[in-house]
């Protein structure tokens, strides 16, 4: 899986949780939209965790070309705003699953083995 997340502090603390979960192979994480979808061509990983404000074109921008030119991938949508606009915007480019970034770590694991059919707890 890859995580895409421009906030470094947040970025390190998704990396190091995921890390330690058996069954998620965590790929080197990408900072911005456009090295999320570079990453995203060169490992195609099953799920990407996407933060949905991002530097340049952002996190829905990243979401829908990934979708289009990957369909099999999934994308989980983080972000600090809550609200139905927030997550309709995020199903119009295919997201996945839309999720607070304040979201409990459990419930953001589980989000990620559902995606990647793995399987809940």
């Amino acid at each position: 899986m890859l995580i895409a997340e421009d906030n470094t502090a947040y970025r390190q603390s998704l990396f190091q949780m995921l890390q330690k979960e058996e069954g998620i192979e965590v790929l080197e994480p990408a900072i911005d939209a456009r090295e999320a979808i570079k990453k995203s061509e060169q490992h195609q990983p099953d799920v990407v965790l996407m933060d949905m404000d991002m530097p340049g074109k952002g996190g829905l921008w990243a979401t829908r070309t990934i979708r289009q030119r990957w369909p099999q991938m999934k994308v989980i949508i983080l972000t600090l705003h809550g609200g139905e606009a927030f997550r309709t915007w995020a199903e119009e480019v295919g997201a996945t699953a839309f999720l607070s970034k304040d979201a409990d770590p459990e419930e953001i694991i589980r989000a990620i083995l559902m995606a990647a059919d793995i399987g809940t707890r």
